[in-house]
């Protein structure tokens, strides 16, 4: 046989893998393009680690397929940016509506022409809503990072774009988009969900746009982060063309290294903004441009809220609320644009989260010869037509990889991230410890009350030090019967943080310095008391985690004069500075107040009449800042600052301790 058959052979071996499964013999952008054009509509096309340079376009044309890179980590695929005039991968199925996918890429650098010097553009038929973009990086594209039409209706999601770049650039199908009423919370729109936006901060006070709707279009801009980079949808007097036609943008965080012009910047159509945090970097909030501006006669019904008003709610900057829309054009007032400021869209319920179409990219598993019907689709074994599913990993009951009927399995020991999270399962040697769940991995942030080790790291719950500082996981500490109580003449408490069940409010307010402090740090306790006539004696005790201890004691409180328990901010207050001990974990504070009996004779008496509270703080190995510094390095870097965001965005932190991260990540601890 001679060598070059044998290698056509090998070559074939490496470009199909099996049937649903194409492989390319390497990241080449010949080779990926040959693998595509071995592929059917559903295949999906694995490209292998590596980094290669494209200098040409690569084409989906007139099929639907998952195009799939190894990781858009270090060890992934990264595709660099060759040559000029070219966008990296353009997508135009036709009229075919089946699932596409890009996943697992880096793609990194690009070209000034704004037509076509992208990585991603696409195409489609209108409603098209299988179209998924997700888990990649997108670095320095130098102009726009995707462009593509708005009215495919499909998804963003779970990306990483960086360095100096637009971004996202969708249009719309012009005057059409404006026929008919809009079903908001509806699946009809294109939805950018769960990004992450980390430029540069250039391009002068604006920053670079995170996304930008010109022609029409519905878009829901929803659960991403933005950092240097802002939200807009263009005015007809820059680009000859109408904006966008449709917004929802709600559950977003907006930072900027200096000072910025506009988070949010409207122009044209209607919609609904809310439950977006904004910091005072800056100058406006949300802003509203007349795109009549000028000589652009746009027709009246594309002015800013003229179908319906644009609502504002909930949305806040600096702590302060930021539902109102400042005009910022320079010759009108906008006075013919309708906002409904602080008020909720009535009957408004917004669309599913995640969107469903994340769930769909977990193919079934279907086994061969187990006699069930694993994938519900009510066929078993050799009668189910998918029982070639690359997925399949029963390796027992394929055998030599043939199912009773014929077909050929692919019957793997493992399968390396099924889930397509881009993190490997355990089975694989990866450190993905659920690979059914995409939002189960190293990389998810640990839910502190679900039963789940959410990020696959020191455990579930409260024994996932990173929870430690949630109060679901500050727990009753039992310090005797005594404190089970709960009555107007006993000490009364449950025994558990922010304890106060007295009615009498003595002890009204406990501060501590930080609720989360290194070990070797101190600790400074403020206590506001009232006083009661008699010989009111204040205790402060500790709980290191293992025992209590008395820490000081201060008597005859009723001698500071005007007494009262009217919980109005304290008769007086005392300060105690003092280092815990170096147990890493739950501690509490404890004040006791008591006018019959002695509050320093145990942490938890049984006295005759009294009142205590506590409140607990959590100690932590190496240097700290506030809770966001998961690391507890002594610096909240973006990573952790993006945690901390949605932990907040879950409930599990309030707005000033938010405010409070973002400080720390901008100006250091």
């Amino acid at each position: 046989m001679g060598k070059k058959f044998i290698y056509l052979i090998v070559n074939i071996l490496l470009i199909v893998g099996s049937v649903g499964s194409v492989s390319a013999i390497s990241c080449e952008q010949s080779s990926v393009q040959s693998a595509i054009y071995s592929a059917k509509d559903g295949d999906t096309i694995n490209v292998d680690a590596g980094t290669c340079t494209w200098s040409s376009t690569l084409n989906i044309n007139s099929k639907t397929i998952i195009l799939k890179g190894a990781g858009s980590g270090t060890g992934g695929t990264r595709i660099n940016y060759g040559g000029s005039d070219h966008s990296l991968i353009s997508i135009d199925p036709g009229s075919k509506t089946g699932r596409m996918e890009i996943t697992g890429f880096h793609f990194s650098g690009g070209d000034s022409n704004y037509w076509s010097g992208m990585h991603i553009q696409f195409s489609g038929s209108k409603g098209w809503r299988n179209l998924r973009i997700h888990n990649n990086r997108f670095s320095d594209s130098i102009n726009n990072c995707i462009r593509g039409y708005s009215d495919v209706e499909g998804i963003i999601d779970n990306n990483i774009f960086e360095g100096d770049m637009h971004c996202i650039q969708l249009d719309g199908a012009g005057q059409p988009d404006w026929q008919g009423s809009i079903d908001y919370g509806g699946p009809g729109f294109f939805f950018i969900e769960d990004n992450t936006f980390n430029m540069n901060d250039g391009y002068g006070a604006t920053g670079y746009f995170a996304v930008d709707i010109m022609n029409g279009g519905n878009v829901v801009f929803r659960h991403n982060v933005l950092h240097n980079s802002f939200f807009e949808n263009h005015d007809k007097c820059r680009t000859g063309l109408p904006s966008s036609r449709a917004i929802e943008i709600y559950d977003n965080t907006f930072t900027k290294d200096s000072n910025g012009w506009k988070a949010i910047d409207l122009s044209c159509g209607e919609g609904v903004i809310y439950n977006n945090t904004i910091s005072n970097d800056w100058s406006i909030a949300i802003g509203a441009y007349d795109s009549r501006e000028g000589t652009c006669n746009l027709p009246a019904n594309e002015i800013l809220g003229a179908l319906i008003p644009v609502y504002t709610w909930n949305n806040f900057q600096g702590g302060s609320s930021a539902d109102a829309i400042e005009c910022t054009s320079s010759t009108s007032s906008c006075v013919e644009m309708t906002f409904a400021e602080g008020h909720k869209k009535p009957g408004y319920t917004p669309y599913t989260y995640p969107h469903p179409l994340r769930d769909e990219g977990v193919p079934p598993i279907i086994e061969c010869s187990d006699g069930v019907d694993n994938d519900g689709d009510g066929q078993i074994d050799s009668d189910d037509g998918g029982c070639d599913n690359p997925d399949d990993t029963d390796e027992t009951n394929c055998g030599d990889g043939i199912c009773e009927g014929g077909e050929t399995c692919q019957c793997a020991d493992c399968v390396s991230d099924k889930d397509h999270d881009n993190y490997d399962s355990i089975a694989c040697g990866g450190d993905d410890c659920d690979d059914t769940d995409e939002n189960i991995n190293p990389g998810a942030i640990e839910i502190c009350d679900d039963g789940v080790d959410n990020d696959c790291v020191n455990g579930v719950d409260c024994s996932d030090i990173s929870c430690l500082a949630m109060t679901t996981c500050q727990t009753s500490i039992n310090c005797g019967a005594a404190c089970s109580g709960c009555s107007s003449n006993t000490l009364a408490t449950s025994c558990s943080i922010s304890a106060n069940c007295d009615g009498t409010n003595i002890v009204e307010d406990i501060t501590l310095s930080s609720t989360q402090i290194n070990t070797g740090e101190s600790l400074t306790v403020t206590i506001e008391y009232g006083c009661w006539p008699g010989s009111d004696n204040l205790a402060l005790w500790y709980y290191n985690g293992n025992s209590w201890n008395l820490k000081q004691v201060w008597p005859d409180l009723d001698n500071v004069g005007g007494c009262d328990q009217n919980n109005d901010g304290g008769d007086g207050s005392v300060e105690y500075t003092f280092t815990p001990d170096s147990v890493e974990g739950v501690h509490y504070i404890r004040a006791i107040e008591a006018s019959d009996g002695d509050a320093s004779t145990s942490s938890c008496p049984d006295l005759n009449w009294g009142d205590f509270d506590d409140f607990g703080f959590v100690v932590m190995t190496g240097s700290v800042c506030s809770t966001a510094d998961t690391e507890r390095n002594g610096n909240v870097d973006f990573n952790e600052l993006i945690t901390f965001v949605n932990e907040w965005k879950a409930g599990g932190h309030s707005m000033p301790e938010l405010l409070i991260a973002i400080g720390e990540w901008k100006d250091g601890c």
